[in-house]
Order: C-alpha cells, then structure tokens, then sequence
C-alpha cells in the first residue's frame, strides 16, 4: 500500500514539475523546482534563464533564479529601495506594486531569515515583471518572471507562483574537485 501511494505522490509531483534544479554562490545554494513546458537557456550571465516551451514567445517573457552574497549581511528592504531606485533612474515611468504572498519554504531556516516580498515593476512600455526577493543571511535571493504585457504575465503566472512555491534558499558552498 506504502509504494502505491509513494507512486501516486511521485506522479503527481512529475505532473507538475519538470525537474529540480540547483543554483549555487560562494556563500549560498538554492534549489528551485523547474515548472514544465519551461526550458533552461545558457546564458553567459544569469546561471538559470528559463523560457517557455512555446513558439513565438517574446524575447520579453522568461523566469531566473539569482543569488547574490553580500557581507555584512544583506537587509531586504535596503536592497529593495536600492533596486527601484536603480530601475526608476533608468525607466521614470515604471510603476511599483507590492503583492501579499504566504510562502511556507520560505520560513526562517537558519541561513533563509522569514524575510521576503513580492514586487510587481511594470515599465512604461507594458513590459511586466514579478520579483520575489529571499533575505539570507548573507545572500539576497530573486526568483523573476517577466513578461511582454498583462496577457502574457497572466498566461504564466501559474506556472511562477508554482516555481515560488518550491524555492528554498540555504546557506552553503559548492567545491568541485579535479580530477
């Protein structure tokens, strides 16, 4: 009875998730669950890019994930006004939305702090975007979706809310021995 269930749970889960992934930083890991139809692009920058497994999607609408360590440790609301300051500079138009959210893996953990919040930025030329930001002990954590306009946003804002729903951001680093 034990494995049926344990194979109902693990069909459930594929059906909803591609695959997990790892995303690591000299201080920090962070494990997120890949939605499906979603693929991992290379990219030179942004360790996991994600785009829509559709055609003629926008160059506009994609998902990364991004850790960035800072010592001392990192404040939320301080790099927040920091990062509207920055795009505001860049975009006068772009307006700001905070957006309620209960996130239960995001809970305090030792190296995650309790501390996070949802940001919408929709810019003056409709371009929208999601922004989660993860307080860490000594990292702050993103998870992004941007999209072309609200349609689009609306369209794949399932499969993000699914992807905030699995994050989980611990302290750690990643050595990799040659061989």
């Amino acid at each position: 009875m034990k494995i049926i269930a344990a194979i109902i749970v693990s069909f459930l889960f594929s059906a909803s998730y591609a695959q997990t992934k790892i995303v690591t930083g000299g201080r920090h890991v962070i494990f997120v669950d890949i939605p499906k139809k979603w693929n991992h692009v290379k990219d030179e920058h942004i360790l996991l890019l994600l785009k829509p497994n559709e055609p003629n999607v926008s160059d506009n609408t994609y998902m990364y994930v991004y850790g960035q360590d800072y010592s001392p440790s990192p404040d939320i609301n301080s790099w927040i006004k920091g990062d509207i300051d920055d795009f505001k500079k860049r975009h006068p138009g772009m307006r700001v939305d905070s957006n309620a959210i209960e996130l239960p893996n995001l809970k305090n953990n030792g190296y995650q702090t309790g501390r996070y919040k949802l940001l919408t930025y929709i810019y003056e030329n409709q371009i929208k975007q999601a922004i989660l930001v993860i307080e860490g002990k000594y990292t702050i954590a993103t998870v992004v979706m941007s999209a072309h306009d609200s349609d689009e946003f609306d369209k794949y804002l399932p499969a993000f809310k699914q992807m905030l729903s699995s994050v989980k951001l611990l302290g750690g680093t990643v050595k990799i021995k040659k061989q």
